[in-house]
């Protein structure tokens, strides 16, 4: 994908620690926190849209390139036990 924007040409970075997003009145509103600063910025959703495939492209390109998965699961998303999930008529217990 080209880079569209020198991203060497700002003055600062500032390192992300938390991210907030929630779609709201047809806005995506996004809470950036770095250490004791929060931002906040409103996007249209065609805007929020075009960025989060951007984003996924790149992240899947990276992936395939270096051989690894992320792990995308959100904050609420179960995460399946080997202890208690049966798949196929297997038997509960722990899988060795």
């Amino acid at each position: 994908m080209p880079q569209e924007f020198d991203f060497n040409s700002v003055p600062s970075k500032l390192f992300v620690d938390t991210v907030n997003v929630r779609v709201i009145n047809g806005l995506l509103h996004l809470a950036v926190e770095s250490g004791q600063a929060t931002s906040c910025f409103l996007l249209p959703l065609p805007a929020a849209k075009m960025i989060a495939k951007a984003i996924t492209q790149q992240v899947e390109e990276i992936e395939q390139k270096n051989n690894i998965k992320f792990d995308d699961r959100l904050p609420n998303e179960p995460v399946l036990s080997p202890w208690t999930s049966k798949s196929g008529g297997e038997n509960p217990e722990q899988k060795k």
